[in-house]
């Protein structure tokens, strides 16, 4: 069974965890994704292959993220994927877009106020939706999900993980303050301490003793 990632090329990596760890629990799973090494041959048409691969598929899984909605040839891809497959697989009932969310963004998000708003989402850090996808694949795709499945899925998850924290943005996650006494007199509160930005860390200063009594101005 061939599998069709969408995804943002800034999420590559992620992806082709993901790619990796489909292709482990089942040797009846191939995917597709274009970032991936040697998926589109050197001289191919790009977009021919794109349609090519929609055509050969028989599921498409967008990884929703923030870099996903940023990038119109992503959103495009998404478009024609869902009018492609509507008009192939519906009429038969079939499932055939299985989006999943990639955090910061969550499934309560991923396709809010779009057409496809109806369509259930998972998240890619939830292993009870990973797993609900594997179920899929094997009760209605007939897709042999091979053994050691919760070892390879707490690997993947754990590997995952390790992404996102490497990619932290420390700016984004702090909280600069000060604990106020408010028994203390400031001329002005934000000058008790400032911050700046250097190699992603944070440099905290203080510019007047918190605990010195200030003198009022005029």
């Amino acid at each position: 069974m061939r599998i069709f990632i969408s995804h943002a090329t800034k999420n590559k990596e992620v992806v082709l965890k993901f790619a990796e760890f489909l292709e482990s629990v089942s040797s009846e799973i191939e995917v597709f994704c274009s970032s991936e090494n040697g998926s589109i041959k050197v001289g191919k048409d790009f977009i021919k292959t794109i349609f090519e691969e929609l055509n050969s598929s028989a599921l498409f899984i967008p990884v929703l993220s923030k870099e996903y909605y940023e990038s119109r040839f992503c959103m495009i891809e998404l478009g024609v994927a869902y009018s492609y497959f509507f008009n192939k697989y519906e009429k038969e009932g079939e499932e055939y877009i299985m989006p999943f969310a990639l955090h910061p963004v969550t499934r309560g998000q991923a396709l809010s106020g779009t057409p496809m708003a109806n369509i259930q989402t998972g998240e890619m850090n939830d292993e009870d939706d990973i797993k609900s996808l594997l179920e899929y694949l094997s009760a209605e795709k007939g897709v042999h999900i091979g053994a050691g499945v919760n070892r390879k899925l707490h690997s993947f998850k754990a590997e995952l993980d390790q992404i996102f924290l490497t990619k932290q943005n420390i700016v984004e996650l702090a909280r600069i303050g000060t604990y106020f006494d408010d028994s203390i007199d400031f001329k002005r509160k934000e000058d008790v301490v400032s911050y700046s930005v250097k190699d992603n860390a944070i440099i905290v200063n203080y510019n007047v003793n918190p605990y010195e009594k200030m003198e009022h101005s005029c």
